[in-house]
């Protein structure tokens, strides 16, 4: 049971203490003059094993952690489907690329086996220049076999991105996590 708490303490479904994206926009990747947030429906690969809703559940959970884990840091945070017209918006939306849910036991049989993956990324624009802030993918792998193997599925990973993603965004924005 150790080992299933030290391997799986490498990540975290914690917004203020999950480890923050690589941005791969060149160029600026401030979030400094958004003020108000309006978070959209992730897309999913049409032929993905992926439920319908997980693009937008995903959003949600991002939309929830930026709105209440790093305290005022955003005048307004909210989920939409379209631009709330508010003054120095920004749009967060992005595309889930894999989702993989492999198999608890064939990963507590044999390392490896089942391995199951969640990867995509996320992009942010400012409303009304339309002009890109930041875009950093996100991916998370999980093959270990044996106990530990059968201790984290998919619904891990999709809480520990969507950390990760608010936590990227808040410290764009110029939050600054707890010291360790």
């Amino acid at each position: 049971m150790l080992a299933v708490a030290l391997l799986s303490g490498c990540t975290t479904t914690s917004s203020t203490k999950a480890k923050s994206l690589k941005a791969t926009t060149s160029g600026a990747t401030s979030l400094s003059e958004c003020e108000n947030i309006t978070v959209f429906a992730f897309g999913i690969p049409a032929k993905s094993s992926a439920a319908a809703s997980t693009g937008v559940d995903f959003a949600r959970d991002i939309q929830n952690r930026l709105g209440h884990d790093f305290g005022p840091i955003f005048q307004s945070v909210e989920f939409g489907d379209k631009a709330r017209g508010v003054e120095k918006e920004c749009l967060v939306t992005g595309d889930i690329t894999k989702y993989k849910p492999g198999s608890r036991v064939a990963r507590f049989i044999l390392i490896g086996l089942g391995a199951a993956s969640f990867q995509g990324n996320v992009v942010v624009v400012d409303a009304a220049s339309q002009i890109q802030l930041l875009n950093a993918p996100f991916s998370k792998l999980w093959a270990w076999g044996g106990i530990a193997g059968a201790s984290k599925g998919i619904e891990d990973m999709v809480k520990e991105s969507a950390a990760a993603v608010a936590s990227t965004l808040a410290q764009a924005k110029g939050w600054t996590p707890p010291a360790k």
